[in-house]
């Protein structure tokens, strides 16, 4: 939300854990699913998170190697 820079490193090695654990088919969780004690396949992904995380990927750049 422009609190940061988008090039900032440990921004981007944010975005990355987000894509490496909250990411699933180009949308996000809000959290992951096992640690919120969910049972198994009732878990939803979070739309605004989604826009929030394309909306840095914009930023940094990201969507060029995740396009």
């Amino acid at each position: 939300m422009g609190f940061v820079s988008p090039f900032d490193p440990m921004w981007l090695d944010t975005l990355e854990a987000m894509d490496k654990k909250l990411v699933s088919d180009s949308l996000v969780y809000a959290m992951t699913p096992a640690l919120a004690g969910w049972p198994a396949g009732q878990e939803g992904t979070f739309s605004l998170c989604t826009f929030w995380y394309v909306d840095a990927l914009a930023r940094s750049g990201g969507w060029r190697k995740r396009r």
